[in-house]
């Protein structure tokens, strides 16, 4: 028979690896919101630019959903700070495509 307080502290530190995991993803996935970001903004192709803004848009809007989730989970943790970077380079993706003519 296992003890339950063993069976929290074990549930409590799966949840804490799965949520790094996710946010691991998350700033894999700003890391390429930001790269079409740039190219966007470089690229000779107006069709092009257009495909590449709006691909870092909806990067920016599903990143936000899953960070916000994740920040609202029982027990989520700013897990080696990594919810404050992720928001932190939202904010900067937003302010850049703002230049680019998106608007929030």
């Amino acid at each position: 028979m296992s003890n339950p307080d063993e069976e929290i502290r074990r549930t409590e530190s799966l949840l804490r690896q799965v949520t790094s995991s996710e946010l691991k993803l998350l700033v894999t996935d700003l890391s390429l919101a930001n790269t079409f970001l740039l190219r966007a903004r470089t690229s000779r192709d107006e069709a092009a630019r257009l495909r590449n803004r709006e691909t870092a848009r909806r990067a920016h809007e599903q990143i936000g959903k899953a960070l916000q989730r994740i920040q609202h989970s029982d027990g989520a943790a700013d897990v080696d700070g990594q919810c404050t970077t992720i928001a932190n380079g939202l904010d900067a993706l937003k302010a850049d495509l703002q230049q680019l003519g998106e608007e929030f």
